[in-house]
């Protein structure tokens, strides 16, 4: 049985929290994903056993929102996301789950339509993709 709304988790850093709230109220509002929201002190606080743990939990894809690299808090939190999001990338392409269901997404401002944009095309991508169960 294929599901309406796919399931999603995201990692964000406690400086996004505005506008991971404006982003995700449009996106829910939008009737295509169910989230789970985790707010971290910096995206490189993410560990890469927490974005496997998500999609064993049953998360058809985990974004992972952090700040530009360079504007960082902790210096090089953005930097160390990146990294370990291409890490967990490469083992789900491996492993033929689809690279695809980790993203990694900078956001300055939810207000800019870019952001917005990419993160619908990123869950559209998910939901084609199905479930993984």
């Amino acid at each position: 049985m294929k599901r309406s709304k796919i399931e999603l988790a995201i990692f964000y850093c406690h400086n996004q929290t505005p506008t991971i709230k404006e982003l995700l109220g449009k996106l829910n509002g939008s009737g295509m994903m169910n989230s789970r929201k985790v707010a971290l002190p910096c995206s490189g606080k993410m560990e890469v056993s927490y974005l496997l743990k998500a999609l064993e939990s049953g998360a058809d894809g985990v974004a992972i929102v952090g700040c530009p690299e360079g504007e960082c808090d902790y210096l090089t939190g953005s930097t160390r996301a990146k990294g370990r999001v291409r890490y967990v990338r490469k083992i789900l392409g491996e492993i033929g789950l689809g690279e695809d269901r980790v993203r990694r997404f900078v956001l300055r401002d939810a207000s800019q339509q870019e952001p917005m944009e990419t993160l619908i095309e990123w869950v559209e991508r998910i939901k084609a993709m199905g479930a993984i169960r």
